[in-house]
């Protein structure tokens, strides 16, 4: 029988680990894993739940407390400032009330759909599910994490992606960002259709995003959700938008507090949203599919 050297046993171990979504050793203690890896200095942050308390009469619908939804639901809200940045640091008009403290990238990538799926990715890496994590270009191909390890790459040849075997990767968490960036390059709210399920009325939760498919389209994104005694629904929406930007939470007119806005309950119900000229409805809702 072969006798593997140890060092090289340590080096297949940095290569392979976490490719089945294992945590490893820089697997992150605070449940928002792209914190501990912010180069700049990190401002006060405060959980959207407490930066946002339900209007009067209402209260927060119930979640389990490892859903995606719970997750959502204490995101770090920056406390320095709620105007927004782009990714090159240009300050834009936008109707933010306030900002999380989520990094942009570099480059124009991370807009609107990119950002839901961005926060999807992450959830799903905190909870040792990041072989789960699986999304679409706009033309249809899947990617997955898994597959990246491996060396599963795509270029674009003419209007499609082409897939190519490239050299395996490592599976820590900066290999998984570098992942979703790919995934930004090449998706959109066209491809957020292969990735999500439409939602039926009365059905809503945290964790669920409105996307109207176009070039350009625009999704917003349900992070929380309250009702009263008489089931009428209200929810808070965050977005991020052109160009690459900060995510942030939106207000708007005929909301309360500014920034609970009344959820469409039936197929006829609208929700206009500052940013985009076109109301969102129901028929719009969509949400993450499990794998």
């Amino acid at each position: 029988m072969k006798t593997i050297n140890p060092l090289l046993m340590l080096m297949l171990v940095a290569t392979y680990a976490y490719a089945d979504g294992s945590k490893g050793a820089d697997a992150p203690s605070n449940p928002y894993p792209w914190i501990e890896h912010l180069t700049d200095p990190q401002p006060r942050t405060i959980a959207l739940s407490e930066r946002f308390p339900t209007p009067p009469g209402y209260k927060r619908i119930e979640l389990h407390s490892d859903s995606f939804g719970s997750w959502l639901r204490t995101l770090p809200v920056r406390l320095d400032r709620a105007h927004v940045l782009s990714y090159d640091h240009q300050r834009l008009v936008r109707p933010s009330k306030a900002v999380v403290l989520l990094d942009v990238g570099k480059r124009d990538f991370q807009q609107c759909a990119d950002s839901i799926i961005r926060l999807h990715g992450e959830y799903l890496w905190h909870k040792n599910r990041a072989h789960k994590a699986r999304y679409h270009f706009t033309d249809g191909q899947p990617t997955t994490w898994t597959g990246w390890v491996r060396g599963e790459r795509f270029r674009s040849v003419g209007h499609r992606l082409k897939k190519y075997r490239g050299r395996a990767r490592a599976g820590h968490y900066k290999n998984y960002r570098r992942w979703l960036t790919y995934i930004f390059i090449y998706a959109g709210t066209r491809s957020m259709k292969f990735d999500s399920n439409p939602v039926e009325a009365g059905d809503l939760r945290p964790g669920d995003f409105f996307v109207r498919p176009g070039g350009p389209g625009h999704a917003v994104f349900l992070l929380d959700m309250a009702v009263n005694e008489a089931g009428q629904t209200i929810g808070l929406i965050g977005q991020g938008f052109m160009p690459a930007e900060d995510f942030h939470i939106l207000y708007g007119q005929n909301t309360l507090d500014s920034v609970w806005f009344p959820l469409p309950q039936t197929a006829e119900g609208e929700m206009p949203t500052p940013s985009w000229p076109h109301p969102f409805r129901l028929q719009d809702a969509r949400r993450f599919k499990v794998f």
